[in-house]
């Protein structure tokens, strides 16, 4: 049986590609958008979180509670707010798969997309250096009560050059075997 997945990363570390072939493979992800295969009510849960709004806690359980097993859920915001949304977990037990690449190779890509800025202590996202969001990344990783996996982007990189964009993720993996 497929556990939950539940990625985390402080962004531009492959975790779209990752989700995408997660769902190719079987996993569910209702309402994800199609660029980034975020759920778009988890994101606008984190979005509102991060800019200082208090965590609703009724509405994330009903996100939580419509989720159909096995799930697989993403968003770079999670770095800030996974400890609200743990408690509401519990239940289902996710995996947690931890996502980490080169900082700068991090800062270049959100540079490239015109995302955040460069300020004194290092690159920053919404006035948080990229050190600080992979650190409370690891204290979440650390601390999960659950089953976890951490994956360098490197890694993931090599993984997914063995797939051909051509054909579809399971195909590939059942000719693979």
């Amino acid at each position: 049986m497929k556990p939950n997945v539940v990625i985390l990363t402080i962004g531009r570390c492959g975790s779209s590609v990752l989700t995408k072939m997660m769902l190719e493979a079987g996993w569910k992800c209702p309402r994800a958008d199609d660029e980034f295969s975020e759920h778009r009510d988890l994101r606008a849960i984190n979005s509102r979180v991060v800019v200082g709004a208090p965590f609703p806690v009724a509405e994330a359980q009903s996100v939580v509670d419509a989720l159909p097993a096995p799930w697989v859920l993403k968003d770079p915001r999670l770095s800030w707010t996974l400890k609200h949304w743990q408690p509401l977990l519990e239940k289902a037990t996710p995996s947690l798969v931890l996502i980490t690449r080169d900082l700068q190779a991090v800062a270049e890509s959100f540079r490239r997309q015109k995302w955040g800025r460069d300020g004194e202590r290092g690159y920053e996202l919404r006035g948080v250096t990229l050190a600080d969001q992979e650190r409370w990344c690891w204290s979440y990783f650390k601390a999960w009560p659950w089953g976890k996996l951490h994956v360098e982007y490197e890694q993931l990189h090599a993984a997914m050059r063995l797939f051909d964009t051509s054909r579809g993720v399971v195909e590939q993996l059942r000719q693979a075997i």
